[in-house]
């Protein structure tokens, strides 16, 4: 990493300043006074549960991406299974669809193309497991609802996931 950035210092400063220009761009058109009059309103428990709960959930997403790949036969270290997660969340950010996921796919078998069919099956089997919880926490979630919302939680989204399962 020290080498690179040794080797192209201009490219890297390129880099660093389109990640201030975005930066820049996400402030633009923030509304200062309410967003401060909203911070003044947080507890700072309930805020401290939110951020570990994140970064809770982040750790185990990425825990799981590296079982996965681990029981698939296509090892890799835990923190390039971080790099390659972050790096799908980043794209997926800045793309409208889940470019991201394409992106993990290529990271993660560059040094081993040959295991490409089983880190493709292991982030498949990771996308199946999300649907599985998606599904049951809508389901857990309809108790709550309107009865009109509930309804199509039972006729919509219950049968497209047995579809896409299937």
């Amino acid at each position: 990493m020290i080498a690179t950035f040794k080797r192209h210092p201009y490219l890297n400063l390129l880099k660093i300043m389109i990640g201030v220009a975005f930066l820049i761009l996400s402030f633009w058109g923030v509304d200062w006074p309410q967003l401060s009059r909203s911070l003044n309103q947080i507890s700072l428990g309930w805020l401290l549960i939110v951020i570990a709960s994140v970064i809770g959930g982040l750790l185990l997403k990425i825990g799981r991406s590296y079982l996965l790949l681990k029981n698939f036969r296509a090892p890799v270290s835990l923190r390039k299974a971080a790099e390659a997660f972050f790096m799908g969340q980043a794209v997926n950010i800045l793309l409208p669809s889940r470019g991201g996921d394409l992106v993990r796919l290529g990271y993660l078998s560059t040094d081993q193309t040959d295991r490409f069919p089983e880190v493709t099956a292991a982030l498949a089997l990771e996308k199946f497991l999300d649907l599985i919880a998606m599904t049951v926490i809508a389901l857990g979630v309809v108790a709550y609802l309107p009865a009109d919302r509930a309804l199509w939680v039972r006729s919509w989204l219950l049968p497209i996931s047995v579809i896409a399962s299937v």
